[in-house]
């Protein structure tokens, strides 16, 4: 329920005859590379602290992009409520980057990449009778919380702006309870409760020797999988040095050198350029059938964790 201060109230109650500014306040993170966004639709910053342990942030109208709350979608029951944010980014008219990147990407690119995918947010909405205060004479807060949710799909991105769909927590009582199949592979993210699996146990370290193409390099010295039968395709690398630090990929190939450099393929170009010297963090990956988690685990493990169900049979053998 909300829940309003009594200083906020006091200028409600006032509000025929005093002058109110208003402005909505977008906090969204962590992001896929640890980082927020705070943002405002107002034209000036606007200094607040929600509460959340992490002290007082700057809600910029302009650094993380234009933020323009839309409409709003409310629906009866436990069905899922919605809001479609609008965000415009011009780089040609003033250069916006991602946070956390260094300012090398501009601010819709990564989005684009993937960067947004999941995050939280909070949106609030600031009543104020002097920009940028945001605390009534008793000390009330004069900042109420508006909707509360994550990101969802992005629509109509474009060069300048795109269209975040933001979902609240209630979308989750649609997923499908268990979210479970009667099917052969294991329907476990890898490394995740379920799997039970210790990632750090299956991580090699490494760095780019060289170069083969925009998603392709040789590591520096060989890598070794921690299991008989292991590879590190389908695993994730994670870049810890150079341009794409602290972002994560999926290798869609690793080929073992034998004697020659390993390659390893990612699954679409970085980010940014890799260069020679660049330091990653990669894991084991797994096909999801049952012979990779007995190569994983062992044969009564494999039996214990296994989340699919290897010997139904093919529907074309079923009676």
């Amino acid at each position: 329920m909300q829940q309003y201060s009594a200083d906020l109230l006091a200028i409600y109650a006032a509000a025929p005859g005093t002058k109110i500014f208003r402005a909505h306040l977008f906090k969204i993170g962590p992001t896929r590379n640890n980082s927020f966004l705070y943002a405002t639709d107002g034209r000036r910053p606007i200094t607040w602290d929600a509460g959340d342990g992490a002290g007082p942030q700057v809600y910029h109208p302009w650094l993380y992009g234009f933020w323009k709350r839309g409409s709003q979608a409310v629906k009866i029951g436990f069905e899922s409520n919605s809001i479609e944010s609008t965000v415009y980014s011009d780089e040609q008219f003033q250069p916006i980057y991602f946070p956390g990147t260094n300012q090398l990407v501009y601010l819709l690119d990564g989005i684009y990449a993937g960067l947004l995918q999941g995050s939280s947010v909070t949106i609030y909405r600031a009543t104020m009778t002097q920009w940028g205060v945001t605390t009534g004479p008793t000390g009330g807060s004069l900042v109420t919380t508006r909707f509360v949710g994550e990101v969802g799909e992005i629509e109509n991105l474009g060069p300048t702006k795109c269209v975040v769909k933001v979902r609240d927590l209630f979308y989750r009582l649609n997923l499908d309870c268990p979210n479970q199949l009667l099917q052969s592979n294991c329907r476990w993210v890898l490394y995740s409760a379920g799997c039970t699996l210790n990632q750090a146990s299956f991580t090699r370290s490494g760095s780019i020797g060289a170069i083969v193409d925009p998603r392709s390099f040789n590591p520096t010295a060989e890598l070794v999988p921690f299991t008989p039968s292991g590879t590190f395709s389908k695993g994730i690398i994670k870049f810890t040095t150079g341009r794409n630090n602290n972002i994560a990929y999926t290798v869609a190939a690793w080929t073992p050198g034998e004697g020659g450099p390993d390659l390893i393929v990612l699954d679409k170009p970085p980010l940014f350029n890799m260069t020679v010297g660049d330091d990653f963090t990669i894991t084991q990956g797994c096909s999801h059938t049952f012979a990779s988690c007995l190569d994983f685990q062992g044969s009564t493990n494999a039996r214990l964790n296994y989340g699919g169900t290897p010997f139904v049979p093919c529907p074309e053998t079923a009676v």
